[in-house]
């Protein structure tokens, strides 16, 4: 893994210190549940109690350098408000508005990664952000946690969000897809 731990740490204690939770998604959940691979970022599901969108992009942006994707182009999202914290560190933090996610920040688990307790969303949770992702790279991930946490996942919890996800997005080969992978 190639995030910087004491630039996450920074981030942790920031958003201790303003009471924020969260929960660590993509690429370092990842590692804790299924196949390790090297990331440069660090994806964070927040929940903000009491604060608007603005007022939490103003906060993150006062105590971090904002950094702007450039594949979102003038269409940057207003839910996804990204930091760099050191040189090559970036932090996405994706504002949780759904009850789901709301649910899965409270379902984290304090795991230690690298040297570091973090929230990390459940295996189940991760494959359910996974999938509603949709990217090649979402999908081989979600095969990795499959076979690392073989009997030991909720395949109910998962298949009931991924079926409402795959209506509401209009989206039903998510949960065919998921469904492959299950039988596999």
């Amino acid at each position: 893994m190639l995030f910087q731990t004491d630039a996450l740490r920074q981030v942790e204690a920031w958003l201790q210190a303003h009471g924020i939770p969260y929960a660590v998604i993509g690429g370092i959940a990842n590692a804790a549940w299924g196949r390790p691979r090297a990331t440069h970022d660090a994806d964070l599901k927040v929940l903000l109690q009491g604060m608007t969108i603005a007022e939490f992009r103003a906060l993150a942006e006062s105590r971090f350098k904002p950094y702007r994707r450039p594949w979102l182009g003038k269409a940057e999202s207003a839910l996804i408000i990204s930091v760099e914290v050191a040189p090559d560190m970036i932090v996405d933090m994706l504002v949780a508005v759904l009850p789901y996610e709301e649910d899965a920040i409270r379902r984290a688990r304090l795991i230690e990664v690298e040297g570091i307790t973090l929230p990390i969303c459940t295996a189940e949770d991760l494959v359910i952000h996974k999938a509603i992702a949709d990217r090649p790279q979402d999908w081989m991930d979600i095969e990795g946690v499959l076979l690392r946490q073989r009997g030991k996942l909720d395949i109910t919890y998962v298949r009931d969000w991924l079926t409402q996800f795959a209506e509401a997005l209009e989206k039903p080969e998510l949960l065919a897809r998921f469904e492959r992978l299950v039988d596999w």
